[in-house]
């Protein structure tokens, strides 16, 4: 893959409605003239606020307040961003919906209990990507891709270890169709390590999917 951008947006950059907006004028300006790749974090405080409702789920506490909060945080800035005028390619990969995410979000905190804590860490934090990604690829019109399944770590939840030949052969085969009709955005973050049942969600990481279970990595040094 040649002449490929990748532009990566942290939290302060798709915070709110506003930052989304300014992330979409950027792209409109400097991304459309080459294969773009656009990489997001989870939005502002979400990975905080994930944090905190693992903390209320694993120590058996009651967590509605806190996940009604951001759940209608979610809602509210995808119905003010609504769809952009581009769309991806009808044969584009299909984004889950919000609502999707966040009854995974919520059947996935269902089942928090004591013992393996960073599994179970992993899980639950990595949500905030995935619904970052949902609602910005919407507001840009870009493919949304789950890096998940191309991203291999090892088996160390929280500080996984990319395997860069897989996930460099993984990506080599599927990005450069993707990136050849358009716009691809994705999570960053997120990895996966191989298991022997897939997970019940789709679901942070130093975090795959298929045949996969979610674990964190570890950026390429």
């Amino acid at each position: 893959m040649e002449n490929v951008l990748v532009y990566k947006f942290g939290g302060a950059s798709v915070r709110d409605v506003a930052a989304i907006r300014n992330l979409a004028g950027i792209v409109a300006r400097y991304g459309r003239q080459q294969p773009l790749l656009v990489v997001v974090s989870a939005m502002g405080k979400t990975t905080n606020a994930l944090e905190e409702l693992f903390q209320l789920a694993y120590s058996g506490q009651d967590y509605t307040a806190q996940l009604a909060q951001l759940s209608t945080f979610h809602l509210s800035v995808a119905a003010e961003l609504g769809p952009t005028v581009e769309q991806p390619p009808a044969d584009a990969p299909q984004a889950p919906t919000l609502p999707e995410l966040l009854t995974q979000l919520a059947d996935q905190l269902a089942t928090v209990g004591h013992g393996d804590y960073d599994r179970q860490y992993d899980q639950i934090v990595s949500f905030g990507e995935l619904l970052a990604t949902c609602i910005v690829a919407t507001a840009i019109g870009a493919q949304w891709l789950d890096c998940r399944p191309l991203i291999r770590t090892d088996h160390t939840w929280r500080e996984g270890r990319v395997d860069w030949a897989t996930t460099e052969r993984h990506i080599a085969a599927a990005l450069p169709s993707l990136l050849a009709q358009g716009p691809v955005l994705t999570q960053g973050f997120l990895g996966a390590r191989p298991a022997a049942l897939p997970p019940r969600w789709a679901g942070k990481a130093p975090t795959t999917r298929r045949r996969f279970l979610p674990t964190a990595c570890e950026p390429k040094a």
